[in-house]
């Protein structure tokens, strides 16, 4: 199987923190009925018998959770010694999060026999499989992601089956992923019908997933995974901000919703609405740049779940001010228009985030659409 390279500019670091137990001491009652005091008459100190013996315990109990804890940092030790010695092999299941020292990796979801709009069915006999993976940057630095997972599937019968590069949503975005920000694709497949035992392999090569030989996931058996949470850790610029990377400048002016355009051409549909972007490019350079954006990963929307949303052209062409981002943006050129996003209603918080990496040196900028 031919392998595609994940690419990353920054790396991140792994702390693993360790919580630790101490005991906790009681005092004793005095002899003979009495009270007991600090001091008795003669300046001696009086000390019980039973405070005696139960300091004895809450030694003993201390020392226990001393010994606990640092098998416990042992255990840890070895368990970090062995990540850190070479690539590791890795079995998972639907919902089980494979950790690099980089990204979190899982497959979310798996749907069989699936319509995929647009393109013509699968050969006689076979389906579609869609699968929905999520990943996360976990470093403190900016991850690079160049092409796609190279993944295929497998079944019982020693079958492979190469992902199909189809323009689904939400799409597998080439590109930069900032410290914190996570991500949704789906990945689809053709296989037989009657294919069993079917699981995902994926051998990483390199990037922030080169803490990995290979990655087998299982297909048919899944465990609870609790919903991931997006935690941005890179500056949100407000609206009205202009960025500027490279021979490149981004300004994000404002935002309106509604529920159709160009007359009616183009309506949302159920629980959505269009949420239409106001924004400007200038190209500063010498020389005219490109700015098609054929997958539309460059210019998106993303919600606080880490779901990417490309514009839509069909609904940005019934726009009378709608962006022209079809034709090159000439040297010295500025232009600005508006891209149609089709999304869940009043979606929070919402971000506009555009790659310069795709056509210019620089990172990836983010705005607040909604808090």
């Amino acid at each position: 199987m031919e392998r595609r390279a994940f690419l990353y500019a920054v790396s991140g670091a792994t702390v693993v923190s360790l919580a630790g137990c101490s005991g906790d001491g009681s005092d004793g009652e005095g002899g003979d009925g009495e009270t007991p005091t600090e001091e008795g008459t003669d300046g001696e100190t009086n000390e019980p018998e039973s405070e005696t013996e139960d300091e004895s315990e809450d030694d003993t109990q201390e020392e226990d959770d001393t010994q606990e804890e640092d098998t416990q940092e042992e255990d840890t030790q070895e368990e970090d010694t062995q990540e850190e010695d070479g690539p590791r092999v890795v079995d998972a299941v639907i919902g089980q999060v494979t950790r690099s020292s980089r990204m979190e990796f899982t497959v979310e979801e798996v749907e069989r026999g699936v319509n995929v709009e647009g393109f013509n069915d699968p050969k006689r006999g076979n389906e579609f499989v869609d699968l929905t993976v999520a990943f996360r940057n976990t470093s403190d630095g900016i991850v690079a992601v160049d092409g796609f997972f190279d993944t295929v599937i497998r079944d019982d019968d020693g079958g492979e089956y190469d992902q199909q590069v189809l323009k689904q949503e939400p799409s597998f975005n080439t590109g930069q992923y900032v410290p914190g920000e996570l991500e949704h694709a789906v990945l689809t497949y053709e296989i037989p019908q009657d294919a069993e035992d079917i699981e995902l392999f994926w051998e990483p090569d390199g990037g922030p997933y080169g803490d990995f030989e290979s990655i087998t996931v299982d297909l048919t058996e899944e465990r609870d995974l609790e919903p991931w949470e997006m935690n941005l850790r890179a500056d949100v610029n407000d609206l009205g901000t202009t960025v500027e990377e490279g021979n490149f400048r981004m300004t994000v002016y404002d935002f309106r919703t509604e529920g159709s355009v160009g007359h009616g051409a183009a309506t949302a549909g159920n629980e959505n609405e269009f949420v239409i972007v106001d924004l400007e490019v200038e190209n500063f350079g010498d020389s005219q740049t490109r700015i098609v954006d054929e997958r539309r990963l460059a210019f998106a929307t993303k919600d606080g779940d880490g779901k990417s949303v490309g514009y839509n052209e069909g609904a940005t062409d019934l726009l009378q001010d709608g962006l022209n981002i079809r034709s090159p943006l000439e040297a010295g050129e500025t232009r600005r228009g508006e891209l149609v996003y089709e999304r869940k209603e009043d979606v929070q918080p919402l971000y506009y985030a555009f790659d310069f990496s795709l056509y210019t040196s620089g990172d990836k900028a983010f705005w607040q659409l909604r808090e």
